[in-house]
Order: C-alpha cells, then structure tokens, then sequence
C-alpha cells in the first residue's frame, strides 16, 4: 500500500497496554486529525472558567509541539509518495505551525526556531527508522506540567468525552508530556483552614472544631440571653408571578456595599437582580429591578450566587438549571435594554440538561467550583459548572428530593426530601449515602424546602411539611432540638416553614414562615423571639453582619 503509514492508538495501563484500536491512514489524514483536536482543545480552553483558563493553557503549548512532530514523524514515515503528494504534506504541516503557532510565538519563541529546523528523514528501505525526526528535540524538551485536580480532570474529562484520540496517545504514551496533580490548586494556609472542616467518612461524629474566628464570637456571644439582633427587610408588591426564591450576595450579606444586591426568581419564568443599596430613607423605599435574566421555560424555583458574586444559578421546571453572568451591564446582552425601564435583560450563559422532571433547589459549594442540584426526579446531582453532565447521581430518596446544601468541608452533601427523611452523601467516596437523618415525629408529613448545614460542620436542621423544624447532630444521627410552628387557632392553615439558616456563631436559628414572622430560635436556651412582617410571606432569612439579619418576603 504505497504511501501509507500504520496508526495505532494505544490507551492506559487498564487495557493491559495493548493496543485497542488500529488502522491505516494517510499522512493528510493524520495532520487533518491533529489540527481538528488541536482546534477542538483549544476552543475548550478558552471558553473554559475564569478559575481554570490560565492553569489549562499552559496544556496547550506542549500538546502544539506534540501534534506537529507527529505530523512531521507521519511524514517521514510515507514511502511511495509522488513529488506533489509529499510537496502536499510539506504545506499542510507548515501551515500548522504557522496557524497555531503564532499564539505561543512570545512565550517560546526560541524552543519554536528549534522545532522549525527540525526537519523530516526519509524512510529506509524496509519502512523503519531507529531515530526520527524530533527525537532530539522530545529529549530537550521534555514537557512537566503542574496542574491542579480539578484541572485535571476536567481536562481528562474533555478528552475522553470528544474522543481526541491523538491528544490522548500524547498523554499517555512513553510519557511525552507528564503531569504533576497539586492539591487542589490551593496555597497551604487555605488548605490548613479546609482541613479545620474535614469530616471522617466513617466515623462522621469526629467533626473537627470551627475555625478560630467562628469560635471567636462563640466567646462574645451571652448563651443565658437571646441576642436579638436588627432585621433588614425587604418586601414584593404587585410582582407579575409568584414569588419563588430569594438569594442575597456575599457582598450583601458581608458588609454595607454599594455593589450588594439580591436576586428573585417567580412563577413567570423570569428572574430579577436588584440592588441591596437604598436611597434616602429607607423605610417605605420603592426599588426596581437592575437586571432580568430571561430564558426558562417554565417557574424558576431556585436560584444561587457563586462566592464572588460574579455567576448566578437557576432551577426551573423546564428540567433544566442555568449560569448567568452577573458582569453584564444595561444593554449588553443581545436582547437590549427594555424600553424606557433602564433594565436590562440577559441571556444565560448556559445551560445544564440531565433531571428528567421539574428542578427544585440548586446549590453552589463552598468554593464554587461545584454546585448541587435537587429534583422531583429523586434525584440530586452535582456538578461542574465547566462540564454539561453531572459528575456524580445521588439516588435514594424514594419521593422528590425537596433541597440540597453543601457541608462547609466540599466532601458531602445533604438533601431533604418528601419521604420525611434528609440524607448526607459522601462525594468522595462516589457519593455513597452514610447518613439518614429522621424526624421521629408521629405527625410528619415529609421535609419541606428548608434546609441548612450549621457553619461549623456539626449541626444539620430542616423543616417539615407540618411547620416542625428538627435539629440533628451529623455524627451521631441524633435528633437534638425541634420546634412546632403551630397557627393561632385550629381554622388557620398549617404554617410552613420557608427558610431556615443558622447564625455565624451557630448559636442561633434563623427561619422566616408563611404567617410572615422572622424567629430567632437560641438553640442554647431554647428561647424563641419572633418579629411579625404584618402579612408578608417570607421567603429568605440570611444573616448579616454580626447582629443584623436580611430578609425578604411577597404580600
């Protein structure tokens, strides 16, 4: 078969190191090959997180020179090749380096003059060659690249899933590019303070102390007195849907900033941002919205702000859960600013399909670098914001899973779900189940929406359908503490819980009700003080500085 090479795509130590796919192909065919996946890495590097980017692009370089030397290599190797067919190969490898080698031409630019003059041998007369072009040149230049766990797999991930069989071999192969896997990406004092929080996956009862600064106002708190502390509301008049969810960011809820805002999602499919910050006289204060995100299809049930308040998350109806950009401004999205409003309405960003039925809660971890979703497919899921499929299912729950809250460590997850229980998943252990905590009440009627991990790791609450709030212990399982929302009189409706939060020093409970009250719950002394909204359904309770709560609710 005269000018035709032999191709062999060889995979990892899990096939025996055998050669699981093989087939002749042109040396046209292989340089259209390596620049379609080079092509295909680089798109996905680009558009990759902000928190990735720099780290994958420093893949890109070695995987450049490896394609081209084996496009160089595939040419030398062709035998029987006419003076336009090898004057062919010749331009289509050079219009290679030329193409994509430009990006790298600052940075490398002396290794890149070494690679050019690199130079294909022709064959022997039995088709073999013992030392190939470049041969010197991988001795060189042996690539090392530190990345960081999630960048690895996540670069792995892609490969795998878009079959970039070349790319692959390269990785894989006589170690032609090696890696070394950091921990986590993370400087050692960030590490340290992530350990404070790390639980032990069989003996979970072990939870290590808080760190310094919740203890700090351990210590100044008064455990004999409730500390009462001011309360910023915010309330919804005359809103087009229903009210559904409402999220305040980390600016917001950390400081008064100018930058601090809050974001509703409602039954009309729309979602709102608004500015935390008021004008004049706060009380009686009318705002509008900054922002509309617009795109589901159906009521929006949920929505979460990412630690720097730059990405939102949604959940829908419409099965899917959504990224939303917080960075644009007025009239930078392709849709434009609604008509004399000043608002502006943006596009998402993209979007997550894998929950077969309705999403109710979503969730961003503790680093955002993943987030937890809840669906009435009794299912939850999480995922990388990176990747458009989950990377672990959590299946158990025999009814829809109602919430699902990340433990402060990043290792676990808790859900709550209709079937009157909440369960905690072990992420790092495939997401096996080792927790089912229950409420032991006769009277429960399945977990509502409310649900919340204490800051220190230890302490687990929820709600139920019947307005009972229940309090466990992690470790142990043990229910410790519960509270009954009980209505004036036996003709009001049951009075549901809506929102539950733990303070920062975990003395306290935070929960708002659809009779419109805001309780304080101290879980030390177990005295209760509740702050009337005069018929408003509050809808989040979250707390501020210290002292200050924010919440907001719909009329």
């Amino acid at each position: 078969h005269s000018g035709v090479i032999r191709y062999v795509v060889w995979m990892d130590s899990r096939f025996g190191g055998a050669p699981v796919a093989s087939e002749r192909i042109t040396p046209q065919e292989i340089a259209d090959k390596c620049e379609q996946e080079y092509i295909q890495l680089s798109d996905f590097v680009d558009g990759s997180l902000e928190q990735l980017r720099v780290e994958l692009r420093s893949v890109t370089y070695p995987i450049f020179v490896q394609l081209y030397l084996d496009i160089l290599i595939a040419n030398s190797r062709a035998s029987g090749l006419t003076g336009d067919e090898s004057a062919a190969n010749q331009d289509r490898m050079e219009a290679f380096f030329t193409t994509h080698g430009a990006k790298h031409n600052q940075a490398h630019y002396t290794e890149l003059t070494a690679l050019q003059l690199v130079k294909p041998e022709p064959a022997s007369a039995d088709g073999r060659r013992d030392n190939g072009p470049g041969d010197a040149f991988f001795a060189r230049h042996r690539s090392h690249i530190s990345l960081s766990r999630l960048a690895f797999d996540t670069l792995m991930h892609f490969i795998r899933t878009n079959n970039l069989s070349t790319i692959y071999c390269i990785l894989n192969q006589n170690k032609r590019v090696e890696f070394t896997i950091l921990d986590d990406g993370e400087p050692a004092a960030k590490r340290a303070k992530k350990a404070q929080y790390k639980c032990n996956t069989v003996r979970l009862n072990d939870l290590e102390v808080a760190p310094r600064e919740v203890k700090a106002r351990h210590k100044q708190s008064n455990s004999n007195a409730l500390q009462l502390p001011s309360i910023c509301y915010y309330g919804f008049h005359e809103c087009r849907g229903a009210l559904t969810s409402v999220r305040f960011s980390h600016r917001a809820r950390q400081a008064p900033s100018e930058d601090g805002f809050m974001v509703t999602s409602f039954a009309d499919s729309v979602i709102r941002k608004w500015s935390c910050r008021v004008a004049g006289s706060a009380t009686g204060n009318t705002m509008k919205p900054t922002a509309e995100l617009v795109g589901h299809r159906g009521p929006v049930f949920a929505v979460d702000i990412d630690k720097a308040d730059k990405w939102i998350l949604s959940a829908s109806e419409d099965c899917t859960v959504r990224l939303w950009s917080t960075t644009k401004g007025v009239g930078e999205s392709s849709q434009g600013p609604i008509t004399g409003s000043g608002v502006s309405k943006i596009t998402a960003t993209a979007q997550y399909v894998s929950h077969n039925a309705a999403v109710w809660d979503v969730r961003f971890s503790t680093t955002s670098q993943f987030f937890v979703t809840a669906s009435n497919d009794r299912t939850a899921r999480v995922w990388d914001p990176s990747r458009l499929q989950p990377l672990r299912v959590l299946s158990g729950h025999f009814l829809d899973v109602e919430a699902a809250v990340w433990h402060p460590s990043g290792d676990y997850v808790a859900t709550s779900s209709s079937d009157a229980t909440c369960r905690l998943w072990d992420l790092q252990h495939a997401g096996k189940e080792v927790r089912v905590l229950t409420s032991d009440l006769s009277d429960n009627c399945g977990m509502s929406g409310a649900l919340c991990i204490s800051n220190n790791g230890k302490l687990c609450a929820a709600a139920d359908r019947s307005g009972a709030i229940i309090v466990w212990d992690v470790g142990t399982a043990k229910r410790l503490q519960h509270h009954a929302c009980s209505p004036s009189s036996k003709k009001e409706p049951v009075v549901a819980v809506t929102s539950v939060e733990f303070s920062e020093d975990d003395q306290q409970l935070l929960f708002g009700t659809t009779a419109g009250d805001i309780v304080i719950w101290d879980l030390q002394s177990d005295q209760k003080k509740s702050y009337s909204t005069h018929g408003y359904r509050v809808m989040a309770v979250q707390p501020y500085t210290a002292g200050l709560v924010l919440a907001a609710g719909i009329n």
